[in-house]
């Protein structure tokens, strides 16, 4: 089975459902991924501010990539 990161598309159309609060597993149809894809991918790029949980598609393609770089 191959594995395919999720695209800076896929991570806005994640941050849309995010904010409109759907589930994980609408998430994940929507993106036709799996909803363990969905769930790592909010949990890894999930930051706080002032006691509120922000995703930004932006910032987690960034946080992406320098995992991508890390041995």
């Amino acid at each position: 089975m191959s594995y395919h990161h999720l695209t800076p598309e896929e991570r806005k159309k994640l941050f849309r459902m995010w904010r409109n609060k759907e589930s994980i597993r609408r998430m994940a149809a929507a993106l036709r991924r799996s909803p363990g894809t969905v769930s790592r991918e909010l949990k890894r790029n999930i930051t706080w501010y002032r006691h509120s949980p922000l995703y930004r598609p932006v910032n987690a393609q960034k946080m992406y990539q320098a995992r991508k770089h890390r041995p």
